[in-house]
């Protein structure tokens, strides 16, 4: 559950509730509801003014509480449907679709203003008898619907912390809402009597909503691999030389059934909905190769004549009218009524919609003067506005004079420029990471070099490397002192292992800044990576004679001569390090080198001393164990080994340790279970298909055999082998007992059959897997799951155990799909 739900996870339930119960209503007869009357979502009341209708004050408070409703009721839609809302509100954009939002709710109030003053002052007032009555009808087609009775509708609110009593309060004072409108509307739109001429018109022009059954055809084909033996075969066939049912008789799927317009392949539904029944043609060509139809049938499309649909079509006809007339008055009502939005950022956004680019400009720039610093977005919705106005001229070159053209391009390009400097703006104020902005930014200026810097950071932030790189490099080719993309430049090349061109970066950077003791450390470790030592061992010591006591120095010499087996030397520099500064890392390297120097009391001192001021570092715990296997203390050895793998989740840390104490004890499957694990995080899966088959072998426990199948099943669906991991998922399946324990079979045996097969061509297999894990979501009450599998299963093979689905999907409310 997202933070947004979790900020208003009462307000969705309520608005699920009430909003079953209103029906179409909808928020605009909610008249603001917040749950125990106060601001939902942690919102601040107020009692400022955000909007002044025919001198009526309605309050921010209010305002916010219809936000409020809006936004969940979005996330509830959403989650429905296992999307999250939250993700639009996001970022930049999501500010700006926030704004949107806000103007929308601005409408809906201004609307449920105008319309409830018009009520009252027509008189319009509903009896009690008439709410209760309307009350009563929609709480019995509530509970009927839920399958609920009332106790237990009081139980669901409770569960929220609310009462029945609040409940009914709040939908009556609803439903009167509703009913005023009704009734508004009825005398707004009055009685609409069409003429039978009218209806005719009417249904015309409307004809496709009352279509029975759509155009149809049934046809036949052959798939040939090209277009040369496609069309011999159909000169034959037209030809009469050779019917098309001999060809059939050498492929198989020939008969394509029965289908309408949006089911095949535009090319295939074009050629066959313009062929006669019995015509052949063709060949047109498909993802299947070139097929050649014919057309075995047709249906057109059924529509019932007027005479028998009339009340449906006069019902149809006169809730338009009724519609077009009341959006008519409202527009009428709306335009004379005296409006003051005092919500200041709204009503300049309004002032965009509504008038237009140097109006909204004016608005916006007024905004920044009136309020400095209140709205750190609003260069943004600046640059919009005027990216937006680019567009509108650019779409006006086509049809201007050369002389307008010119006209035209400059403001073009002085539009896009200010748009970028204002996008530029929020980027530097707020911060450089949101790719959005970014990427909007470089679509009008590609050659941005702090764009593309900044979208390059954003990159790296998200492990994409290559685009990253990418980026840095169009920084530096747009602007070749760039020092700092320089550097990011060299550090993404050697992410990317292309040490020689990283070097060619770093290099770069010291010509344009001197000897930076940083760059001077980067270039050198470079160097090393690159197994240039002696270029390595000379940089370290240049960055040395700038900075005598720096640390990445004397450490990057110690890790150099380490490598050479120069370990007399390491060990110097690595102590010459730790004087400098305590390091944890630099205490297990020199930890290493007096054990490759064969100073074993020294290295496990100084892999004890690491441990004692980070006694979470598994390398130091590997380290002594290390040590202590050399000194054949193998308890001690077995005892660090284990210490050191229950403190990292790091792989291959993991992959050293666990293969060290599964070479001491063999049996030991909970660790073998672990070391599988780490070679399936690092894609080695030869290997973890190994540890999982010595789990088998060591193993008598019937859950241990069912995870070490799982293992291998997928493992094996990881390398392709779809079949071999079918086969150990259906044995894990032979142990499983409970649905907890078997869904996770079912679904690796649907996966690999969807796989093999393709997801609309299962076999048995990958139906009988839908069927089951349906039956489990069922179990396990998730009903939309299991509605969507069973449908899926419907449609791919109406006739698969087609009485035990009819009866589930009966069980979760749902209906078979025609076949």
């Amino acid at each position: 559950m997202n933070r947004f739900f979790d900020r208003y996870k009462e307000v969705i339930i309520w608005i699920m509730v009430i909003g079953f119960f209103l029906g179409g209503v909808g928020l605009v007869a909610f008249r603001y509801l917040t749950p125990s009357g106060g601001s939902s979502g942690g919102s601040e009341a107020t009692n400022s003014v955000a909007l002044m209708v025919n001198g009526e004050e309605v309050y921010e408070e209010t305002f916010q509480n219809l936000y409020d409703n809006i936004i969940a009721q979005q996330e509830s839609l959403y989650s429905q449907f296992g999307q999250d809302f939250n993700e639009l509100l996001e970022g930049i954009s999501g500010n700006y679709y926030e704004l949107r939002l806000k103007s929308q709710a601005m409408d809906t109030l201004i609307r449920q203003t105008l319309i409830t003053q018009e009520a009252n002052n027509r008189g319009i007032n509903p009896s009690q008898e008439e709410v209760n009555s309307r009350y009563d009808k929609e709480l019995n087609s509530l509970l009927e619907q839920q399958n609920w009775n009332l106790e237990q509708l009081k139980s669901a609110l409770s569960a929220q912390g609310r009462t029945y009593d609040e409940f009914q309060e709040t939908v009556k004072t609803n439903i009167e809402s509703q009913l005023k409108q009704e009734q508004l509307r009825s005398e707004v739109t009055g009685e609409i009597d069409p003429t039978d001429e009218e209806l005719e018109t009417y249904y015309q022009e409307n004809i496709d909503t009352y279509v029975q059954s759509p155009s149809r055809v049934r046809a036949s084909h052959l798939v040939y691999d090209t277009q040369t033996k496609a069309t011999t075969v159909l000169d034959a066939v037209q030809t009469g030389s050779e019917s098309f049912d001999d060809y059939a008789a050498d492929q198989e799927n020939v008969d394509m059934g029965w289908f309408e317009r949006g089911q095949k392949s535009p090319a295939v539904e074009e050629l066959a909905f313009s062929l006669e029944k019995g015509e052949v043609g063709g060949p047109v060509e498909t993802n299947n190769g070139w097929e050649i139809l014919r057309v075995d049938d047709k249906q057109e499309k059924v529509v019932p004549p007027l005479g028998e649909i009339k009340d449906q079509v006069r019902s149809d006809y006169v809730s338009q009218k009724e519609d077009e007339k009341y959006e008519e008055w409202y527009n009428e009502v709306n335009e004379s009524a005296d409006i003051q939005i005092q919500l200041p950022l709204v009503k300049a956004f309004r002032t965009v919609q509504a008038d237009g680019f140097e109006q909204g400009l004016s608005a916006y720039q007024n905004l920044e003067e009136t309020h400095p610093g209140d709205y750190s977005y609003l260069p943004y919705y600046v640059g919009r506005l005027y990216q937006s106005q680019a567009s509108e001229l650019d779409s006006q070159l086509d049809n201007a004079s050369e002389e307008e053209k010119k006209d035209l391009e400059q403001k073009i390009s002085d539009y896009r420029d200010k748009a970028v400097d204002n996008y530029m703006e929020v980027v530097r104020s707020i911060g450089s990471n949101d790719v959005d902005l970014l990427n909007r930014v470089l679509s009008l200026a590609p050659n941005n070099a702090e764009a593309n810097y900044y979208l390059g950071e954003a990159q790296l932030q998200q492990n994409k490397y290559n685009q990253a790189l990418s980026n840095f490099k169009e920084a530096v080719e747009a602007r070749d002192d760039y020092v700092a993309a320089y550097i990011k430049y060299g550090d993404v090349l050697v992410k990317l292992r292309n040490y020689e061109k990283a070097v060619e970066q770093y290099e770069k950077v010291l010509e344009l800044a001197g000897d930076n003791v940083s760059v001077l450390n980067k270039l050198a470790s470079t160097y090393r990576k690159g197994d240039d030592f002696d270029k390595a061992e000379e940089t370290y010591k240049r960055s040395l004679e700038a900075d005598p006591g720096n640390f990445e120095a004397k450490k990057g010499l110690g890790d150099l001569y380490r490598d050479e087996g120069n370990l007399e030397e390491a060990i110097e520099y690595y102590n010459d390090a730790l004087a400098v500064r305590a390091d944890a890392e630099t205490g297990v390297s020199l930890g290493r080198a007096y054990m490759k120097n064969g100073e074993l009391d020294k290295a496990q001192k100084e892999f004890d001393n690491v441990l004692s001021t980070d006694p979470y570092n598994a390398e130091a715990y590997l380290g002594l164990g290390d040590v202590y296997t050399e000194k054949d203390m193998r308890e001690m050895a077995l005892e660090n080994y284990r210490d050191g793998l229950a403190r990292t989740q790091e792989s291959g840390l993991v992959i050293d340790l666990a293969k060290k104490v599964v070479k001491s004890q063999p049996d030991d499957v909970e660790t073998r279970f672990t070391l599988a694990r780490a070679y399936r995080d690092e894609h080695v899966y030869d290997s973890a298909i190994e540890q999982y088959n010595r789990i088998l072998a060591e193993t008598d426990n019937a859950a241990e055999k069912r995870e070490a199948y799982r293992g291998l099943g997928d493992s094996y669906m990881k390398k392709t082998e779809y079949n071999e991991a079918e086969e150990y998922y259906q044995q894990g399946l032979g142990l499983a007992e409970t649905d907890v324990q078997k869904l996770p079979f079912y679904e690796g045996l649907l996966g690999a059959d969807e796989e093999k097969n393709g997801e609309d061509d299962l076999t048995e297999t990958g139906k009988e897997a839908l069927l089951r894990i349906a039956e489990i979501n069922i179990n396990q009450g998730n009903q939309s799951g299991a509605e969507e599998k069973l449908n899926r299963l419907t449609d791919l093979d109406p006739e698969y155990k087609k009485d035990r689905v009819e009866e589930l999907l009966t069980e979760v409310g749902g209906s078979s799909s025609e076949g």
